[in-house]
């Protein structure tokens, strides 16, 4: 099986990285995940607003 990373969930995953309230973003089995730095893991659509995400 092989996963294609969108350009759309590459942009995710660089933004996520850039944001100062993750530790770490990852792609996995086509969906973008994101380790906040209080250790919870987060699932992203790209769609989804990252400060509306980490609020919850």
């Amino acid at each position: 099986m092989h996963d294609h990373l969108t350009t759309m969930n590459g942009h995710l995953i660089r933004d996520l990285n850039n944001d100062d309230r993750i530790d770490q973003a990852w792609y996995f089995n086509g969906k973008v995940f994101a380790l906040d730095t209080k250790g919870k893991r987060h699932k992203f659509d790209v769609l989804d607003q990252i400060g509306d995400k980490l609020r919850t």
